[in-house]
């Protein structure tokens, strides 16, 4: 029984305490990677940065992560929406989706805050995401608005813009093509993004750094604009060739070359002419595009007409052949005339 000598039992245990523990570890492996962990996809979000990621196990999901919710579907991680289980804000103009764990404030009639409900310690109550849907009577240019002076009553950036700006690009929100603006540098950088759509500027704002800009990212993904005009009647005019949209209680008379607009108390809100430039000779605002005070030159359709906006509530538009005259009141509003004005096209 000589292998059985003092100081070799000790090794022979040592060994074979290890060997089962490995074993152990590889058992407790597999059936945590081929078992309950590899049926279900797992959302999981960084407490520290915010983002929101999809793990293929709950098992994958790294150390420090947050749980949220397990996706049942089949779909890879890569393909999976991160805002499936967000909340909606809508109203008549626009909707939006927010993280379950944000609220979202209306401040006012033009400006919506989103906060979220439990700060990080790195967060400060400035650190918010806002949306503001403000007027645009003149029909500014996103340039235009931006290199406004602060207090003109718009949402800009003022006569700081240009060294603000560090990166500008192009991006579409709802198919709608808008300027994107980084803003500052560190780890504190701003974003605004500006599209324009039915007589408004919208600014989405990130004030919260590199904190938020995941879900940032992420409402602009989920941001849709509702077709106030989707139930609109239409007036065709065959022999002029052009169409255009009006409210559904709003009424249409034609006499002669004249087409008047009118609201549901019968009161004249518009008028459309037909004209021969060669006969007619060319507008004020055709001739004096640079008073900028009065005149302005916008696209509509892809067609480049003249608005004037003349000092006793009228706004007459210059659009191909076509007079467009709209008596500014309680019932013709600026935005209601600009949704009008959007709709007009010709027919060849």
């Amino acid at each position: 029984m000589q292998y059985f000598r003092k100081g070799f039992v000790l090794p022979i245990i040592i060994t074979c305490t290890v060997v089962f523990l490995i074993f152990i570890y590889w058992f407790f492996f597999i059936f945590s990677t081929n078992g309950s962990c590899i049926q279900v996809l797992q959302e999981a979000r960084n407490p520290l940065t915010r983002q929101i990621k999809t793990f293929p196990t709950p098992c994958s999901v790294p150390l420090g992560w947050q749980k949220t919710t397990q996706v049942t579907n089949n779909k890879p991680p890569s393909q999976s929406d991160p805002t499936v289980n967000w909340k909606t804000y809508t109203n008549g103009a626009f909707s939006f989706k927010y993280p379950s764990d944000w609220d979202a404030k209306d401040t006012d009639s033009q400006t919506i805050v989103l906060n979220p409900k439990t700060r990080q310690p790195q967060e400060t109550s400035h650190d918010t995401i806002l949306i503001y849907r403000i007027a645009n009577p003149n029909i500014l240019t996103i340039s235009q608005i931006i290199h406004r002076p602060n207090g003109s009553g718009m949402c800009c950036l003022g006569q700081f813009a240009d060294s603000l700006i560090k990166k500008t690009e192009s991006v579409k929100i709802s198919g709608v093509e808008g300027e994107r603006y980084y803003l500052g540098d560190g780890i504190y950088p701003n974003d605004e993004t500006y599209v324009l759509q039915s007589g408004y500027v919208y600014n989405i704002e990130n004030n919260g750094g590199l904190n938020f800009r995941n879900i940032y990212n992420q409402i602009i993904s989920t941001f849709k604009f509702t077709d106030e005009t989707a139930n609109w009647k239409t007036y065709m005019n065959k022999d002029l060739g052009f169409n255009f949209q009006y409210p559904t209680n709003f009424s249409v008379n034609e006499d002669n070359n004249l087409i008047s607009i009118l609201d549901q108390d019968k009161n004249l809100e518009a008028t459309v002419v037909s004209f021969d430039p060669r006969v007619v000779g060319i507008s004020y605002c055709q001739a004096n595009s640079q008073d900028k005070s009065r005149c302005q030159i916008i696209n509509i359709n892809g067609l480049s007409a003249s608005i004037d906006n003349r000092s006793n509530n009228k706004k007459e538009i210059i659009l191909k052949n076509l007079s467009i005259v709209f008596y500014l009141n309680k019932s013709m509003t600026d935005k209601l005339s600009l949704q009008i004005l959007s709709t007009f096209k010709f027919l060849n």
